[in-house]
């Protein structure tokens, strides 16, 4: 059985890439939020201006990509063009945020569902196929949940509010806590845009978005000697996969996440660092690695990247949205999260208590002059402690000197706490090398441009940019 599958002609494969150059507006070849136009900054394009590697999935012992899926179950679905654009995105998010909790997975299947097809007339294609530029562009004007909302299914849905997000109960449960029906529309949940999006190609060009903002989307020939000898001719090469044949657009069939490169050690193989959609049985546990520099399978020709509107998820760990809700996910209130305003010298400093156990026993003040002294008393609507109040036969003149020493007390830690939020660096665990950390100030010699309060930097080389033939 094995031998009859590998010898099937690998046109019979359908991956998934489905370019949608053809019928592209010309307006939305490139996009940035609020602007017409996008702000070019000079990234430099000398070989000696990049290190010889670089990889996401380890910088200074840090690792920024999120998890390994396969498109290929429940059932196989030509779905590359979705699992090589969300890998990018994903990791993307991961690396803006420093890596913070939580790991984003945004959701395959809402994109399944709802992204439209090139021709107007017909259904979302799911996986029957498209290309990156798609996805980025539906998300310029609709939001994304997450994983959590919409689970992969592999199958082509309908672009509903049940399709976009949902939770279900079973069969027995529907009539209590006012749930009418086994399955239902999630609307209140956390959804997630893209402000930014654009094209790269080149060498060059690709390692220097890779670096400066995260992994990019390519298009690629997944031929024959690559599904089924993938092993075999890396374990050769170093474990660089190299196939020099000459390739046409027409060969063009995967779409896949480059996160970095390298140079082999023995024989100086230059090599892309590769995120595929197989399982983690495949390749080098679902990543593989592809000669650089010689446009190998076409992978130089035609890459995408993106910027993710993050800020929802922002608020909702700032608890302004409160907690969720089983059946109408969140309800747009807080009321377990305070953020009070520290006043000092005519200076204020938010100091953000904690979200989920507000146990801090340090005094903070709002603008009413109320004090919190934390844990239970954070609850309170009148901004007093909300414990019950007991007589205190202690004498004034004690008192007194006791509220001058709390009082003292307080303004130490206070004073302390503004001096930590000051001094704390603001640049993550890769200082020297990477630009993407948001509020993030680089010394003025740093190689990727400037920075921006957003966070991230725009990574275009000499001679690359909207391009009018995509």
């Amino acid at each position: 059985m094995i031998h009859l599958v590998a010898a099937l002609s690998a046109a019979s494969i359908f991956h998934g890439h489905v370019s949608s150059r053809s019928t592209r507006p010309t307006d939305a070849l490139f996009y940035r939020r609020d602007s017409s136009t996008l702000t070019l900054a000079q990234l430099p394009t000398t070989p000696t201006a990049l290190p010889d590697g670089f990889d996401w999935r380890n910088v200074e012992g840090h690792n920024y990509v999120t998890s390994e899926v396969n498109q290929h179950i429940p059932v196989y679905c030509g779905s590359c063009w979705i699992h090589g654009t969300v890998a990018s995105l994903n990791d993307r998010i991961k690396i803006a945020r420093r890596g913070a909790y939580p790991d984003i997975m945004l959701s395959r299947q809402a994109l399944m569902n709802c992204v439209p097809d090139r021709n107007a007339s017909l259904p979302p294609p799911g996986c029957n196929g498209g290309d990156a530029w798609m996805i980025h562009h539906y998300m310029s004007e609709h939001r994304i949940p997450d994983e959590t909302c919409m689970p992969y299914t592999a199958t082509n849905g309908v672009c509903d509010a049940l399709g976009v997000c949902r939770n279900c109960v079973p069969a027995s449960f529907v009539g209590s806590g006012g749930v009418t029906q086994e399955c239902w529309a999630v609307d209140n949940y956390v959804g997630y845009t893209v402000s930014e999006y654009g094209s790269v190609s080149g060498e060059e060009a690709m390692k220097a978005e890779i670096m400066n903002r995260g992994p990019i989307t390519c298009s690629f020939s997944a031929d024959e000697p690559f599904l089924f000898r993938y092993a075999e001719i890396a374990d050769a090469n170093e474990g660089v996969y190299v196939d020099r044949s000459t390739k046409t657009e027409d060969d063009v069939d995967h779409d896949i996440s480059i996160v970095g490169w390298g140079v082999t050690k023995e024989k100086g193989i230059k090599y892309w660092i590769a995120r595929n959609s197989w399982g983690t049985y495949w390749g080098e546990g679902g990543w593989f690695k592809v000669l650089r520099g010689e446009n190998a399978l076409r992978i130089e020709s035609d890459c995408d990247w993106a910027v993710v509107d993050v800020s929802e998820m922002d608020k909702r760990l700032d608890g302004a949205s409160g907690a969720g809700d089983y059946v109408h996910g969140y309800n747009g209130q807080s009321h377990w999260s305070q953020r009070p305003e520290v006043s000092i010298a005519g200076h204020s400093a938010a100091v953000r208590l904690s979200m989920t156990r507000p146990a801090l026993t340090v005094a903070f003040s709002n603008d009413n002059n109320n004090v919190y002294t934390g844990g239970e008393g954070l609850h309170s609507t009148s901004g007093m402690p909300s414990h019950k109040d007991h007589t205190n036969t202690t004498p004034p003149i004690v008192r007194w000197w006791l509220g001058l020493g709390v009082l003292g007390v307080a303004i130490v830690v206070v004073v302390s706490v503004k001096h930590a939020l000051q001094d704390r660096p603001e640049q993550g665990p890769c200082d020297a090398c990477i630009g993407v950390f948001r509020h993030q100030r680089l010394p003025q010699d740093f190689p990727f441009g400037q920075s921006r309060e957003e966070g991230a930097y725009h990574a275009w080389s000499r001679g690359v940019g909207p391009r009018s033939s995509r």
